[in-house]
């Protein structure tokens, strides 16, 4: 049985990370609604969100997921996000590798929770922005076929266009910003159908 707390709850989780820092860490979750999450960033995060949820056997999907998240103070995956210009000298570049380490060494059930809290985030992510993260039933034929993780490169792909010169930009842009204008630009496809 439900407690009449649990819709509240559940409204709340699903746009912010419960765990906002690991515990024994100093790595920092994005913010409420993904705030200070770049696009770069959530697409390699949800790139191993998917690889682990097909997987879930391959412990280090999980591990790279949750270091793909949680990121240092000053740490960023394009040196230009970083906003303030006196902080830029101090800026580093995220350090996977490093960050999978410190990861690996948390307790699995923080992991797992994250992995969770994920899920919740992306039913939010899926009312906000329908078309570009769809939760609708699988047909009984896309059962059958292997499930196969969102490839990222290709919607980025189509989302820069002929702005090649700016894929850095795109890079850098707010999560949030990019999957307003992809679910905006996906509308606009299905009307001129």
């Amino acid at each position: 049985m439900c407690s009449p707390l649990s819709p509240l709850f559940a409204a709340s989780v699903r746009k912010s990370f419960i765990i906002s820092r690991l515990p024994g860490t100093k790595l920092y979750a994005p913010g409420q609604r993904l705030r200070g999450c770049s696009l770069q960033q959530f697409m390699t995060a949800d790139t191993f969100f998917q690889l682990f949820t097909i997987h879930p056997e391959r412990q280090q999907y999980l591990d790279q997921f949750v270091a793909a998240l949680y990121l240092r103070p000053g740490e960023y995956y394009n040196l230009d996000e970083c906003q303030v210009p006196s902080l830029r000298d101090k800026a580093v570049r995220v350090d996977m590798e490093r960050n999978t380490a410190i990861i690996a060494a948390t307790s699995l059930d923080v992991r797992f929770a994250v992995y969770l809290n994920f899920i919740l985030i992306r039913a939010w992510l899926s009312k906000a922005y329908p078309l570009l993260f769809p939760m609708g039933e699988s047909s009984e034929a896309d059962s059958k076929a292997a499930p196969k993780p969102t490839d990222w490169l290709a919607v980025f792909d189509a989302f820069v266009g002929d702005n090649v010169a700016e894929m850095r930009r795109y890079q850098m842009m707010a999560a949030t910003d990019a999957f307003r204008v992809m679910n905006r630009r996906i509308r606009h496809n299905m009307k001129q159908k």
